[in-house]
This record gives C-alpha cells, structure tokens and sequence, in this order.
C-alpha cells in the first residue's frame, strides 16, 4: 500500500499547477461544518413547528416540533454525509488510477 506524504497547508492553498490536492484534508471539516447547519436548521424549523399558530390561535405541540427536529436533523445529516462520501470517493478514484509522480506535472 502507497501512502502520500501532506505538503505544508499553505504551500498546498497556493499551488497553482493544481498537483496536490487540498480538498481531501478539508472534507471532515466539511462535514462538521455541514452537521452544524443541519443542526441549526433543525433547531429553526422545529421553532417554527412549535411556534405556529393554527386559526384559532394556538401554537403547534411540543412533540410535533421535536418530531420536526428529529426528522430534519437525520434526512439533513443523511443528505450532507451523501454530498461528502461522493466528494471523497472522486478523490480516491483519482489516487488509484492516477500513477504517483516525484514531482509536478508538466
């Protein structure tokens, strides 16, 4: 098994013969970042559900806006992880069919 030794973050950022790749050290950061507006979306649309008014004036139940939570919160963790996995599996795709090089590509 091949490894790929990690240029420095910054020499990676400027590389602008694009033969090193920074995205697949952000992903997991990516993820986290996703899983959190997920989270704050969910929080958002369960506060919706629970402070909507029906005609007669009163809110929606507590349950109903924790079931919103939970529903928004999985299918949006679900939908980020897809987006993720699709991202890393065309960088991985590349390592394999891609030969390793000593040095940039002309």
């Amino acid at each position: 098994m091949r490894s790929r030794q990690h240029t420095p973050f910054f020499k990676t950022l400027f590389d602008l013969s694009f033969t090193r790749f920074l995205t697949p050290r952000l992903i997991p950061i990516a993820y986290v970042l996703g899983l959190i507006v997920v989270l704050f979306y969910a929080l958002a649309i369960a506060s919706a559900v629970g402070a909507g008014t029906s005609a007669s004036g009163q809110g929606v139940s507590w349950p109903a806006a924790l079931i919103a939570f939970i529903v928004v919160l999985v299918i949006g963790a679900i939908f980020i992880r897809i987006q993720i996995e699709v991202v890393a599996v065309a960088f991985r795709v590349y390592e394999r069919v891609v030969p390793p090089t000593e040095g940039p590509v002309d």
